[in-house]
């Protein structure tokens, strides 16, 4: 087994695109067959062998969404279990989640199980408990071992986020941006163990944000994403995939659409929470990122440059070094001219 960077995929809010079934559990000798168009098409040679879970899932160093996205195939939602807010898991009358159940899903062909979690009902003092913590790991575990994926969430919980029937109804609040980075503090780490199988969702059902706390007037777009961009800078910090990936095959395909492209070198070797409270970066990849970019034809470049990039007041770890400039410029000339000349 190679080792390999761990990875997080992040789904802010439920903008993850998958097939659904009846919410609601089935029983345990329910005959849902989700096999019908489950034969995907050949993945195209952008990945290693056994990409992207199609295998080992340590097995690869990248992860190509696209493919993710056909194997992640028809989802289930595990629905009033963990997120139930009158008592954990069984409160609203469901039996407690086996390993059987998560078996019995994966024998009919479900390739994706979320699993919505109530964390705020059941915390003291924003911290979560460890048996609820293990108990989630638990049943992620199960599904991962059923060669599934797994969705993990913050789900509707009494609507702490938005403040509702509080102060401050109907808007985001510093109390709750520090709790709710809290939480994704603890998952995030709880979590940083496990592959690119499982996918983490920022929030559901939890975001009704009005501008002045008007529930009648115009949502509060600035205060959604404030608090998906908390959701994502937060559990990258925690370690996991924290390292861009630029596809460089999206280059041809804006220009395309007939606009000049510009590729900014130096933003893409950053490493978001790489330095715990602040980003980390690879300065020295500047330059391979650089020259591909103008092999694909990229139309304008961009870096940030500093001749003492160590002792910058910001992004000093993505700085390119004002005495490297030159070279870095000849030979992205070099290339273009080179491309010119083919």
């Amino acid at each position: 087994m190679k080792n390999c960077p761990k990875r997080f995929i992040l789904g802010p809010l439920a903008l993850l695109v998958y097939g659904c079934v009846d919410s609601s559990r089935p029983s345990q000798d329910s005959s849902i067959d989700a096999s019908v168009g489950s034969e995907e098409p050949e993945d195209p040679v952008w990945c290693p062998e056994d990409a992207d879970g199609g295998g080992d899932e340590e097995a690869s160093l990248c992860v190509n969404a696209a493919q993710m996205a056909r194997r992640m195939g028809w989802g289930v939602n595990i629905g009033n279990t963990l997120e139930n807010t009158r008592e954990w898991e069984t409160g609203w009358g469901q039996p407690r989640i086996t390993q059987a159940y998560i078996n019995g899903m994966a024998s009919r062909g479900i390739k994706t199980v979320r699993v919505p979690v109530a964390w705020d009902t059941y915390a003291l003092a924003g911290m979560i408990e460890d048996a609820k913590m293990d108990r989630v790991k638990e049943v992620v575990g199960w599904i991962l071992a059923a060669d599934m994926y797994a969705i993990v969430n913050i789900h509707w919980d009494g609507g702490w986020i938005f403040n509702e029937k509080k102060s401050g109804a109907f808007t985001l609040t510093e109390d709750v941006k520090a709790k709710f980075v809290g939480y994704w503090t603890q998952i995030g780490s709880a979590f940083t163990d496990v592959g690119h199988r499982l996918i983490l969702e920022g929030l559901n059902e939890e975001a009704r944000f009005y501008v002045g706390g008007n529930p009648y007037g115009t949502p509060d777009i600035d205060a959604l994403n404030t608090i998906n961009q908390l959701f994502v800078s937060t559990v990258r910090a925690q370690g996991g995939y924290n390292t861009l990936v630029v596809d460089f095959t999206g280059i041809p395909v804006m220009r395309s659409l007939g606009w000049p492209v510009v590729f900014d070198a130096t933003h893409s070797v950053q490493r978001p929470g790489g330095q715990g409270t602040a980003s980390g970066g690879a300065r020295e990849h500047i330059p391979h990122l650089l020259r591909a970019a103008v092999a694909v034809g990229v139309d304008a470049l961009f870096m940030e440059v500093h001749p003492d990039p160590p002792n910058a007041l910001c992004d000093a770890a993505s700085m390119l070094a004002l005495d490297d400039l030159p070279e870095v410029l000849r030979q992205a000339k070099a290339i273009e001219d080179a491309l010119k000349k083919a």
